[in-house]
């Protein structure tokens, strides 16, 4: 139960936190979060509740295990959710790889699948099982028995979708999971939701409303960051990316670096040797 909704403090909440909160004779007892976010804005709001506590901040410990993701990109609205799913397509199909997706309500994971299948993805949508107005499917309760018993996602699903009936309390152990998509700005919701997770991943998708992220529109496949392009290398980026002039053609490579450099990513050109011969190459990074 969250100690404050949109809607406000929950009163009955914030009664048992003064409570616990209290001190106790002959008693010492110990909380634990790995979320503080609604601690943070406790202390904010209501001075006073947590004033016998006493912190012990471990998320800096070395022996807590971190995973990561490889590559961070932002949407500020689910329709650009799209661009990130057709450009990744190709190299998810390719390697058999699977993503979870997590929104807060029902028509948005609705949306989320609409999208990934308009993409070429097969989309699996879950919620809650005590939802009496919108019942799952005999296939939605069949994937869902067997991703909880095994964390695993079946075949022939490669994306699944949830919301806030299955943020937490049970894990997606299934090699294959290479990606996330947040469609929230909630800290909290994003971290509940990226523990389902129990591996490094290779990307990940965020809802923003930071002005300084959204000016990434062009994903970069992490083939071709940090390492030497050669003349044939940005060929093939070009083609991938896809971008079109003003002409209405595909916009050759000083046309991508020059986009490329306006969007934040740095590039620095060099003359290497390979296989014997001297190259010019572009090496891009994001800043």
């Amino acid at each position: 139960m969250p100690i404050f909704t949109s809607y406000g403090w929950n009163g009955e909440l914030l009664v048992a936190l003064r409570w616990l909160f209290e001190l106790h004779e002959n008693k010492v007892i110990y909380y634990f979060t790995a979320t503080r976010d609604s601690l943070d804005k406790l202390e904010r709001e209501m001075p006073g509740y947590m004033a016998n506590i006493k912190e012990f901040d471990y998320l800096e410990h070395p022996k807590i295990r971190r995973y990561e993701a490889k590559s961070k990109y932002y949407i500020s609205h689910l329709n650009q959710l799209r661009m990130h799913l057709q450009a990744k397509f190709d190299y998810i199909n390719r390697h058999g790889n699977k993503g979870l997706a997590f929104t807060e309500r029902i028509d948005n994971q609705e949306k989320i699948a609409e999208l990934a299948e308009n993409e070429g993805y097969t989309p699996i949508v879950l919620w809650s099982i005590n939802n009496k107005d919108r019942k799952m499917t005999k296939e939605q309760l069949v994937a869902r028995k067997y991703i909880l018993e095994t964390g695993n996602i079946p075949e022939p699903y490669n994306l699944l979708v949830i919301n806030g009936s299955m943020q937490e309390g049970w894990n997606l152990f299934d090699k294959k999971v290479e990606f996330v998509v947040l469609d929230t700005v909630d800290k909290t919701q994003q971290i509940q939701a990226l523990g389902r997770v129990r591996k490094d991943i290779d990307f990940i998708i965020v809802k923003t409303n930071e002005d300084e992220h959204l000016n990434k529109t062009i994903l970069l496949d992490t083939k071709y960051l940090n390492t030497p392009l050669t003349a044939e290398d940005k060929e093939k980026l070009s083609i991938e990316l896809n971008l079109v002039n003003k002409r209405n053609e595909v916009a050759k490579w000083v046309s991508i670096k020059k986009a490329l450099i306006e969007e934040g990513y740095s590039i620095v050109d060099k003359t290497l040797t390979i296989d014997g011969k001297r190259r010019r190459v572009s090496i891009i990074s994001e800043s």
